[in-house]
C-alpha cells in the first residue's frame, strides 16, 4: 500500500485495525515521528467483541518487531531513538483486558526500556557490598509515587503498618510530599519518609546509598512509563519485589519476586506468567487499610429517580470504564433482559485511573447494546464520578445485586458493596488480575458467589435478581462475615504474613550469597576498581556517585580484614591488596563525614580493637587494619608503635598517621 493510502487510513482507523504493517526503515524521515505516535497510541475503549484480544495480538507483534530490530542494531542511532520513543509513550493499560499470557510482551517492553536507559548512560545494574555484620535489622524500603489517599496507598499500608520493628528498619520513598494526614500517618509508621530528588540519577543514588536489603515497588509500573517505573528497572536493593499494585508481571530483569496469594495466584499454574519468581502468602495477597474515616456523603439518591419501585431489582457496578469491554456489556444486557423489572446502575468513571473519560461515547455504546436486546434506555443509569466512598455507598445501599467486571475484576471496588452487605457476583479467571475478586469472596467464606464462565455468571445474576429471599440470605451472611474482620481488611495479620515472607526471602538471599559469592576484595577487578575510584575522587571529590561507590568498596575491604584469619594477615597484606589499602589511606576521601551506618560500624571495630589489644594482640591487628580505613591521622595513635606493631605494618602506620596523634 502506498504512503498516501496509509495517510488516509490513519484518519479512520487505529493502528491495530489496519491490515498491514510498515517497516520503520521505509518510513520517510519527515513522517517517522507522527507515524510512531500513531502506532503507539492506545484505544480508550473497545467497541466490538474480540477487540481486546485483537489488540493484544497487534501489540505483541508490534513490540516483538521493535524488540527484534532494536537488539539487532544496538549501535544504531535510529533504533535508539525508536526505543526511547517507545519507552516514554507506550501505554499498556489496554492489554489488561484479554486472557493471553502477558509475560513475553512485558519482558520485551522492559528489555527495551532497560536498553534505552543504558544508552542514555544510566547504571541500571549495581553490585552491593557485603552487608555490614553488625546490622541486625532487615532494611526495607517501599517506593511509591506518593502516600496520599489512593488505592495504591491503601494497599501498601498493611505491608508495613504492623511490621515487627525489632526486626525491620523501614524507609518510605516518595516522589512528592503532600502533607496530607494519610502521608503523615504513613510516616509515623516508618523510620524515615524520604522525598527523592527530581532527577533520575540522583533518585537512584539516594536509594542505593541507603544500602537496602529489600525494596518493595508500591506503585503500578505496568501501565505507563513514569518515574517509579524507570527507577524499578534499576538494581536498587539486594532484593526487589512487587505485588498486586502491578496487576501482572513487570517483565523487569531486576525485579526478583512477585508476591501473590495462594487463592489469587497458585504457583503451580501461574509461574509461567511471570518473569519474576512468583512467591505466595496464604490467601488473596490483598489487604486494604483506611486509617481515617471518609467524609459524610453529599449526595442523597433515591430509587424513584432511577424509575425503580420497591419491587424493581437494581443491579449495580462500579467497575471501571476500561474494564467494561464489549463482551461484558453484552452479558449485562442479557441479565437485564432476563429480569424484566430491573435496571442497571453504573458509576464507571473512577478518577484513580484517569481524570478524562469519553462519557458520551460510552453511554451511546451501552445504550446501543441494550437496544439490541430490546431494553429501554431508561433502564440504564450512568452516573458521574462521585466525591467519596460514602457517596458511592449511598447509591449501593439502595441497590440489590452488585455485578463485578470480567475478565479483569475489581479488588478495592468490591469493598464498597461488601461494606453495605450487598450480594456481589464475580467471575474467576486464569490470571491473578482475574482472580482477585474471587479470592476475596473465598476469604469471606462466600465461594457460591464465584462463577467460572459467562453462562454461570448470567444464570446466578438472574437468579439473584428474581429471588429477594436469596438476596436477604446473602446480605445476612455478608454482614456476619464482614463483622469478623476478614483477611483483606486485617492489616495486623497481613503485616505479620508479609513480614515472615520478607524474612524468608532475605534468609535465602544470605544463604545463596554465602555459598555462591567469592570474596570480591581478593580479585584483580576489585583492586583496580578501588584504586581507580580513589584516584578519580582526588580529581573530582564532588562526584556523589563516586563517593557512594567508595563507601561501598571501603566497607568491603574493612569486612575482608576483619574476616581474615590472624595468621594470614602478613601474607595477604604484603600481596596485591597492599596497593588498594594504601590507596584508601592516602586518599582525601577519608575526610568525608561518616554515614550513620559507617559510624556505628567504626564504633564496633574500635571496641573490638581495644578489647583484643590486651587479650589477643595478634587478633587485634585485623581490627586495626579496618579502623585505619576510616580514622584520620589525628584520631589514631598506637602507643610504643615501634615495639607494638609488626614490621610489615609499622611503615604504613608511620607514613599515614601522625606521631602527634591522640590516643584511640
Amino acid at each position: 500500500m502506498k504512503l498516501q493510502s496509509l495517510l488516509a487510513a490513519m484518519l479512520y482507523c487505529r493502528a491495530d485495525q489496519l491490515p498491514f504493517r510498515y517497516d520503520l526503515g521505509n518510513i520517510p524521515g519527515w513522517f517517522i515521528n507522527d507515524y510512531l505516535k500513531f502506532m503507539l497510541s492506545s484505544p480508550n475503549q473497545f467497541f466490538e467483541k474480540g477487540d481486546a484480544d485483537n489488540y493484544f495480538r497487534f501489540m505483541h507483534e508490534w513490540v516483538s518487531y521493535l524488540h527484534s530490530n532494536i537488539f539487532a542494531h544496538p549501535e544504531s542511532k535510529f533504533w535508539q531513538e525508536i526505543g526511547w520513543a517507545f519507552t516514554h509513550n507506550a501505554n499498556f493499560i489496554p492489554l489488561y483486558f484479554n486472557t493471553a499470557n502477558l509475560k513475553d510482551i512485558y519482558s520485551k517492553r522492559a528489555d527495551i526500556m532497560d536498553y534505552t536507559l543504558k544508552i542514555k548512560g544510566s547504571a541500571v545494574d549495581y553490585t552491593f557490598a557485603p552487608r555490614l555484620a553488625h546490622r541486625t535489622k532487615i532494611r526495607l524500603g517501599i517506593l511509591s509515587n506518593h502516600f496520599s489517599p489512593q488505592t495504591e496507598t491503601f494497599a501498601a499500608i498493611p505491608v508495613f503498618e504492623h511490621l515487627d520493628r525489632t526486626q525491620f528498619e523501614l524507609i518510605l520513598y516518595t516522589l512528592r510530599i503532600t502533607g496530607h494526614p494519610l502521608e503523615q500517618y504513613c510516616q509515623s509508621r516508618a523510620d524515615r519518609l524520604v522525598k527523592l530528588p527530581d532527577d533520575l540519577q540522583s533518585q537512584i543514588q539516594a536509594i542505593r546509598t541507603d544500602d537496602l536489603d529489600i525494596l518493595l515497588i508500591g506503585s503500578n509500573v505496568t501501565a505507563v512509563t513514569h518515574a517509579v517505573s524507570m527507577l524499578a528497572l534499576h538494581r536498587l536493593a539486594r532484593i526487589q519485589l512487587t505485588s498486586i499494585n502491578s496487576p501482572c508481571s513487570t517483565g523487569m530483569r531486576n525485579m526478583d519476586y512477585y508476591i501473590g496469594g495462594t487463592l489469587s495466584a497458585p504457583v503451580r499454574n501461574m509461574q509461567d506468567q511471570y518473569r519474576e519468581k512468583l512467591v505466595n502468602i496464604d490467601g488473596s495477597a490483598l489487604c486494604f487499610r483506611f486509617p481515617y474515616p471518609n467524609p459524610p456523603p453529599v449526595v442523597n439518591p433515591s430509587r424513584a429517580e432511577w424509575g425503580a419501585t420497591p419491587q424493581t431489582t437494581v443491579f449495580v457496578s462500579g467497575a471501571n470504564f476500561f474494564k467494561i469491554i464489549p463482551e461484558l456489556r453484552e452479558v449485562w444486557a442479557k441479565i437485564i433482559a432476563g429480569v424484566p423489572d430491573s435496571v442497571l446502575l453504573l458509576y464507571p468513571f473512577n478518577p484513580n485511573w484517569t481524570h478524562t473519560y469519553p462519557e458520551t461515547a460510552f453511554a451511546d455504546h451501552m445504550n446501543a447494546v441494550f437496544s439490541q436486546y430490546g431494553i429501554a434506555s431508561h433502564r440504564l443509569i450512568i452516573i458521574k464520578a462521585l466525591p467519596s466512598n460514602e457517596d458511592i455507598r449511598a447509591y449501593l445501599k439502595l441497590s440489590d445485586v452488585y455485578l463485578d467486571s470480567f475478565p479483569y475484576g475489581g479488588a478495592t471496588s468490591l469493598l464498597d458493596p461488601l461494606s453495605v452487605n450487598l450480594p456481589t457476583l464475580v467471575m474467576e479467571g486464569n490470571a491473578l488480575r482475574f482472580r482477585q475478586p474471587s479470592a476475596m469472596l473465598k476469604e469471606l467464606q462466600l465461594p457460591e458467589l464465584v462463577t467460572t464462565d459467562e453462562a454461570s455468571y448470567i444464570q446466578l445474576a438472574i437468579e439473584l435478581g428474581k429471588n429477594p429471599q436469596l438476596r436477604r440470605q446473602y446480605r445476612d451472611q455478608i454482614a456476619r462475615n464482614m463483622a469478623d474482620n476478614p483477611p483483606f481488611l486485617d492489616s495486623r495479620t497481613f503485616s505479620a504474613k508479609i513480614g515472615n515472607l520478607f524474612k524468608q526471602l532475605f534468609e535465602e538471599y544470605q544463604s545463596m550469597t554465602a555459598i555462591s559469592s567469592p570474596k570480591p576484595v581478593l580479585s584483580n577487578e576489585f583492586l583496580n576498581l578501588l584504586i581507580g575510584c580513589a584516584n578519580l575522587y582526588d580529581i573530582d571529590p564532588s562526584n556523589a556517585s563516586m563517593v557512594s561507590q567508595l563507601r561501598q568498596i571501603r566497607t568491603q575491604l574493612a569486612e575482608f580484614w576483619i574476616n581474615t584469619p590472624a595468621h594470614q594477615l602478613e601474607n595477604v597484606y604484603q600481596g596485591e591488596l597492599l596497593r588498594g589499602h594504601r590507596a584508601v589511606l592516602g586518599s582525601g576521601f577519608k575526610k568525608e563525614p561518616l554515614t550513620t551506618d559507617e559510624g556505628l560500624f567504626l564504633q564496633k571495630v574500635i571496641a573490638e580493637l581495644n578489647q583484643k589489644a590486651a587479650a589477643n594482640p595478634a587478633d587485634s591487628l585485623k581490627y586495626l587494619l579496618a579502623a585505619m580505613l576510616y580514622l584520620l591521622p589525628d584520631n589514631l595513635k598506637i602507643g610504643n608503635a615501634q615495639n607494638t606493631l609488626p614490621g610489615w605494618l609499622i611503615g604504613d602506620y608511620e607514613k599515614f598517621f601522625s606521631s602527634t596523634s591522640k590516643s584511640l
